[in-house]
């Protein structure tokens, strides 16, 4: 039995190629779409913590790009994690969580889309 494989060089040619997949617009999309949900989960008191969630990319232009999601308030880790004192008020990780499916999956099309541009 012989299995003919017609573009196959084509093929390899253009998954070779998706080291090269700028990724920062979908990351950059992602990270906002989480830092708004962290946001909207902050425990409000002086409103101080929701405030100061912040977002940045890092490695813009490169198929490693990282979002980072974050927070500068010293007090941030203890309302995430809780004290001996203090129960937890998680709003990061629950933020990440709530958006994990949803980002893997804009992740996915945005990877098809530039595969298909570059074939």
């Amino acid at each position: 039995m012989v299995i003919k494989i017609i573009n196959l060089d084509k093929c390899i040619k253009s998954f070779g190629d998706i080291s090269g997949i700028d990724l920062t617009p979908a990351i950059s999309e992602a990270t906002k779409t989480v830092g708004r949900s962290a946001r909207d989960l902050a425990p409000v008191d002086t409103g101080a913590l929701k405030g100061s969630i912040k977002s940045t990319i890092k490695n813009r232009g490169k198929s490693n790009v990282t979002g980072i999601v974050f927070t500068l308030l010293e007090y941030a880790p203890h309302q995430e994690f809780g004290t001996v004192m203090m129960q937890a008020q998680p709003f990061m990780r629950p933020a990440m969580n709530m958006n994990r499916a949803g980002i893997y999956q804009s992740l996915k099309k945005y990877i098809r889309e530039e595969i298909k541009r570059k074939i």
